[in-house]
């Protein structure tokens, strides 16, 4: 890894972080060691979080350590003590101000997701299976309203066929036929 890419990964790992974690002017210079060997600094100062590739003479502390640890400490994947009383990571300064760094750098962080308790988790799965329950319910209840309508048409075509059946014709009475008068001859 470059001295470049290491730097850029800090960099962008402190872009969110929040100034008002720490309290006055704080300036850490990082010396990285082995591969990527180089020197940035970060500034925290008018309420600001700057990280520059540079060296700064006047800094409250030095923290030496390779590439690797460097960048595991500005992603909250190393907490900065634990590195130095392992040894990976040497101060060299104030070390009380290099500490400094850790809300900073807590601060940079996503929120971590809670965990959920059990009863949580139960009733969330209850509250999706009753959910789930009520839609099936739901389908069950339009398909047999459509199966009601579709009943009550079929009974309905059916009825004036059997109406017209069972209806005994009616008898039409005729009248009796009038004779025609005759008509009178005259001979």
């Amino acid at each position: 890894m470059t001295y470049q890419e290491i730097y850029e990964k800090v960099r962008d790992a402190l872009k969110n972080a929040d100034a008002n974690t720490v309290s006055g002017k704080l300036a850490i210079e990082f010396f990285i060691t082995g591969e990527g060997e180089g020197k940035f600094y970060v500034l925290v100062d008018g309420g600001k979080v700057y990280v520059e590739p540079y060296d700064y003479v006047d800094n409250d502390a030095r923290l030496i350590a390779d590439a690797d640890t460097i960048i595991k400490i500005a992603n909250g994947k190393l907490k900065p003590e634990a590195a130095y009383v392992s040894g990976v990571l040497k101060v060299e300064g104030n070390v009380g101000r290099a500490l400094d760094l850790k809300p900073l750098i807590e601060s940079a962080m996503p929120p971590k997701r809670k965990r959920k308790s059990k009863e949580e988790v139960e009733a969330e799965k209850a509250a999706k299976e009753a959910e789930k329950a009520a839609k099936e319910a739901e389908k069950a209840a339009k398909e047999a309203e459509k199966a009601a309508k579709a009943s009550e048409k079929e009974a309905a075509a059916k009825a004036p066929a059997k109406s017209e059946e069972k209806a005994p014709a009616k008898a039409v009475k005729k009248a009796p036929a009038k004779k025609a008068p005759a008509k009178k001859t005259t001979k």
